[in-house]
């Protein structure tokens, strides 16, 4: 794909301002009603960070902060082509569970994709369960609807925690953007989710250099240099000092060595899970700073505030480059000082967003991979006719000796395959292994000569062709896929 014009430097804006770009996505972490101040059935008290202790009562009523919310997402749409949602807590209508009402109104022109019904339900079981609310909290994915860009496709294994989605618009092709809620609790978790979501965008789009994704939302972790998910976003691993903080802050203890060793473990296959999703390095990361801001609930009786940097975009710095960004807390003295939510803000979380520039499809193949492509295809017509001549003699005589239709399933199975017969499908099978093998061999051995321009740019034209037919690509990119002799004429890459 062609390489991007990364700009000089990020333009940062005011919060729920313009931002203008290829393509502009928001990510708001919206706090369910039923997440403020409840009492845990399992410990029969109210957890530290749900219980707001900055806050006045007035601040947290639900019917002021809905209005809030629905004025703040009013904002948020000027120019926003997708809107990732956490913690919308769904209204039952009738047997199913629908987006609220007041959310549907804020996101007029907005199609708001969530999970399955059977999905929400479970979730609203446990909620009933563990804090007394029969509703179904879920993430999910809002696209701006005749502004270009229009939904191509959902993910097929959405839930409560993660929404993906392709957006597609003309001349542009498609992108994948996620919501994700990562696990508050477990670093493995966030690092297993994270991965899971990528790998889904890679199975349904094709994958490799030429993938595009967005994974927006609330991420539940700083993305520091020591910890698993700062070893997808940067290459440096730190010291030993930086290990042992991240690891004393995901475990809540001090480790001991066989825990630091776990850790280091997850640490390197977070990274190389990406690296191998990706094929063209780490996730980029939008640089937003702090989005969350309260009394620091990991030191008991605190009252002193503390801002986290939870809420990210991240992003496949090969094909997608952001050229804006709204600011964060940073430029926010007086939500530092009194924390969130508070009357300028209705939720714990401060929403995110960034404009992005899209890269576009490579040109054209250069005239000598366009030749050598056409001397692929005549060597491949030359050995599927030498396959289909060595095979014709046995062939023949599998038809000459097939069962006679008719007669009923007692006669066909009388007719037992001969020794001669036996072997000579051991034979065929053999032949066409060798046969396909050898197709194989040469297409990757195509590939492999390829310039990174002439390899992009194939790539683009077998990822388009996998999108057109629907077909699921599980390898890491489209190529690999059409060189592992998939039998997909070399013809329609010309």
């Amino acid at each position: 794909m062609a390489a991007l014009a990364q700009a000089a430097q990020l333009r940062t804006a005011a919060p729920l301002s313009n931002l203008r770009g290829d393509l502009v996505v928001a990510s708001y972490n919206l706090l369910a009603p039923c997440f403020v101040r409840p009492v845990d059935a399992r410990t029969g008290t109210i957890q530290e960070f749900a219980a707001f202790k900055w806050c006045d009562d007035a601040v947290l009523e639900w019917p002021r902060r809905r209005d809030a919310l629905a004025q703040t997402l009013r904002q948020i749409p000027q120019d926003c082509d997708v809107i990732c949602l956490q913690e919308v807590e769904f209204e039952k209508e009738g047997d199913k569970r629908v987006p609220p009402a007041w959310l549907t109104d804020a996101l007029a022109g907005f199609e708001i994709i969530a999970c399955k019904a059977s999905i929400l339900e479970r979730n609203a079981k446990r909620n009933l369960r563990v804090v007394g609310k029969d509703v179904a909290v879920a993430s999910a994915v809002a696209v701006a609807v005749g502004r270009g860009w229009s939904v191509a496709w959902t993910g097929e294994h959405n839930g409560t925690t993660e929404v993906l989605v392709g957006v597609e618009k003309d001349g542009v092709g498609h992108v994948a953007v996620a919501s994700v809620h990562l696990d508050a609790g477990s670093e493995d978790k966030r690092v297993q989710l994270l991965g899971a979501t990528l790998a889904a965008a890679r199975a349904r789009m094709g994958g490799g250099r030429n993938l595009r994704v967005i994974v927006a939302g609330d991420m539940n972790a700083e993305f520091k240099v020591g910890s698993a998910l700062g070893a997808v976003v940067s290459p440096e691993d730190g010291d030993a000092a930086d290990a042992i903080r991240e690891c004393t802050v995901a475990l809540r203890h001090s480790p001991d060595a066989s825990e630091l060793e776990a850790w280091a473990e997850l640490r390197r296959i977070a990274r190389f899970d990406i690296q191998k999703t990706l094929r063209s390095g780490l996730l980029g990361r939008v640089p937003t700073g702090a989005t969350r801001c309260g009394y620091d609930h990991e030191v008991a009786g605190s009252t002193a505030m503390r801002a986290w940097s939870l809420d990210h975009l991240l992003y496949s710095p090969a094909t997608l480059a952001p050229v804006a960004r709204w600011a964060t807390l940073e430029a926010d003295a007086a939500s530092l000082a009194s924390g969130l939510p508070n009357a300028s803000w209705p939720s714990d979380h401060l929403p995110v967003a960034a404009a992005f520039s899209v890269a576009y499809p490579s040109g054209p193949l250069s005239e000598a991979a366009t030749a050598g492509l056409r001397r692929l295809a005549q060597a491949e017509a030359d050995a599927n006719a030498a396959y289909a001549a060595a095979d014709a003699d046995d062939a023949a005589a599998d038809a000459a000796e097939k069962p006679p239709k008719g007669g009923g399933k007692k006669q066909r199975q009388r007719c037992k395959p001969t020794p001669e017969a036996i072997e000579r499908k051991r034979r065929r099978r053999q032949r066409r292994q060798d046969h396909h093998a050898a197709l194989g061999a040469r297409r990757a051995e195509f590939v492999a000569a390829l310039d990174e321009h002439d390899y992009d740019a194939l790539e683009a034209r077998a990822l388009l062709l996998r999108l057109e037919h629907h077909i699921s690509c599980k390898a890491p990119d489209a190529l690999e896929t059409w060189a592992a002799a998939t039998l997909e004429p070399v013809e329609d890459l010309l």
